[in-house]
């Protein structure tokens, strides 16, 4: 649990134990004044009522900040769509939520916007780097320059952007002085998901492998 986790569970515990204290305070109060049986039940159940109601929310923006922190962003061609399928199945079976548009646009929904907005609520982004890639134009440049803008790493040293390799094309400019994952290497898969975990901030081990050193840029 890290430290944000624990000042949010510290405060949850506080609150409890602020309302646990309420309760005993009203039920010394009403014995005291002599107020009857039925009414401190009515005042108990309200007090229930409103720690349940706030457990609820209090939990619900727990699981959508976590949600959102393992929310991996998929910036693909269209021409490698079995690709970017294989590796988003596979991040699904490690228990993150990746953002493939295949899945999230929906028929009438504005691409566009939501393609930014997805980025906006991501965490990570891959970017498979393929022959397919029009590096000097179409709209993959403006998801990988929106991404470089908004997204930041819980480790300094390592990029929220992890460049994914297809095939030896070339290598975007702007992700040439970060490391990158070859898929096709039978760890590729195991590989991405530790990059992917330190990225997070979810290991302090670093990826290991034939890629220590930055190669093919």
């Amino acid at each position: 649990m890290n430290k944000v986790n624990i000042s949010k569970y510290l405060s949850f515990l506080g609150f409890l134990a602020a309302l646990t204290s309420l309760i005993s305070i009203s039920m010394v109060f009403n014995e005291f004044k002599g107020i009857s049986s039925d009414l401190l039940v009515l005042e108990l159940a309200i007090g229930t009522s409103g720690f349940a109601a706030f457990s609820k929310v209090y939990m619900s923006r727990l699981r959508e900040r976590k949600l959102r922190q393992q929310r991996i962003f998929i910036m693909y061609n269209k021409k490698d769509v079995a690709e970017a399928s294989r590796i988003v199945n596979h991040l699904r079976e490690c228990g993150y939520n990746p953002w493939f548009d295949v899945d999230e646009i929906a028929p009438g929904q504005r691409w566009a916007q939501s393609i930014m907005k997805g980025i906006s609520e991501s965490a990570v982004a891959l970017y498979l780097v393929s022959e397919n890639i029009d590096r000097e134009s179409g709209f993959l440049a403006e998801e990988l320059k929106a991404a470089l803008s908004t997204m930041r790493s819980h480790d300094e040293l390592f990029s929220p952007i992890i460049p994914v390799r297809l095939d030896n094309s070339e290598m975007p400019l702007e992700l040439r002085n970060i490391q990158w994952v070859d898929i096709r290497e039978n760890e590729g898969l195991g590989q991405l998901e530790k990059g992917i975990r330190r990225v997070l901030g979810q290991s302090n081990t670093a990826p290991e492998g034939k890629h220590s050193q930055p190669r093919g840029l």
